[in-house]
């Protein structure tokens, strides 16, 4: 070379961030993004605006091979919450520290179905043989369907069974002290406290379901 190069800049210029506390934008353009994010991360966390990679984590058990249709966690009223896992229709009980797990007796759901739902309620009230209603002491329940396959089942902390007092369905939710129960257009209701009756609609409408959408 006979000199240096003159079109190289003599300055530098630099740009960054302290901060992304605005998080990440992968919608826009890059060179639209506002001082403090950025476009697209993978492997890590934002927390209070201070970018880290993502932490490990550590596998307690090894599930059973087969169709995973679902999980959740039962919290009875006295005692440690419990994981709830579905794999082929058998429900499986893993207690704390969730280091191990059991099939749950008495309760087999359809190996097909794509999901198991979950529903947490809670029982206050009991029908009698008689017709009449009778108060008791609140406790947890856990009521699972596998989308109207299969009769539904109920699990109270130390058993499950299934059912025939609650309807078939799949999606359910606990709401005014009542279970509402999805299948299709069909919506059911239980009786209030007592998410293992449904007669009540039975007075009201003078038939089943509590409500059809269109």
């Amino acid at each position: 070379m006979s000199g240096p190069n003159t079109n190289i800049p003599s300055f530098r210029l630099y740009d960054g961030d302290l901060s992304f506390i605005y998080g990440q934008d992968s919608q826009q353009d890059p060179i639209k993004l506002i001082p403090g994010q950025y476009c697209r991360g993978i492997n890590i966390v934002n927390r209070g605006g201070i970018v880290q990679c993502r932490p490990g984590y550590r596998c307690k058990q090894a599930l059973p091979e087969g169709n995973l249709q679902g999980f959740t966690f039962f919290t009875p009223k006295l005692g440690n919450p419990v994981m709830l896992i579905a794999v082929d229709g058998i429900i499986y009980i893993s207690e704390t520290p969730f280091i191990t797990i059991r099939p749950l007796k008495g309760v087999q759901f359809s190996d097909t179905a794509r999901q198991i739902f979950f529903k947490q309620v809670e029982q206050s009230v009991e029908l009698n043989p008689d017709g009449s209603i009778e108060f008791i002491e609140s406790k947890n329940l856990m009521v699972m369907q596998d989308g109207a396959l299969t009769p539904p089942a109920v699990y109270d902390g130390t058993v499950g069974e299934h059912t025939t007092s609650i309807p078939m369905g799949g999606p359910m939710e606990w709401v005014g002290d009542r279970l509402w129960v999805g299948r299709d257009s069909k919506l059911f209701a239980s009786d209030i406290a007592n998410p293992t009756s449904f007669t009540e609609p039975l007075y009201i409408a003078g038939a089943i379901p509590f409500f059809q959408l269109p």
